[in-house]
């Protein structure tokens, strides 16, 4: 595992890029199972699931570089995978995204 963090913020083309593949799945056309909604909007920051400093803080590493996914009626937030939606390969990164 990397011990590199990003601070990096999606460009307009990645989210739309990715939006797209989300409609190409299926999966932004889905309700939300909070309140049933269906408008979903995604997040702009990559954010990190694992605790990097044992303090309950989470830091973003190009291996667990995450998407929220948001309701925009109740705000239930899903998380998708930023190299898997394809922003890019942050494990193959060297440099720290973009400032």
């Amino acid at each position: 595992m990397s011990e590199q963090k990003l601070d990096y913020e999606l460009t307009d083309e990645e989210i739309r890029v990715a939006t797209e593949y989300l409609y190409d799945l299926g999966w932004i056309e889905r309700d939300c199972e909070v309140c049933q909604s269906r408008e979903w909007v995604m997040g702009r920051k990559l954010l990190g699931m694992l605790p990097t400093d044992g303090k309950g803080s989470f830091s973003v590493t190009p291996d667990y570089a995450y998407v929220a996914i948001i309701c925009e009626h109740c705000g239930n937030t899903k998380m998708a995978n930023a190299n898997v939606l394809g922003f890019r390969d942050f494990s193959e990164s060297e440099e720290g995204g973009n400032e």
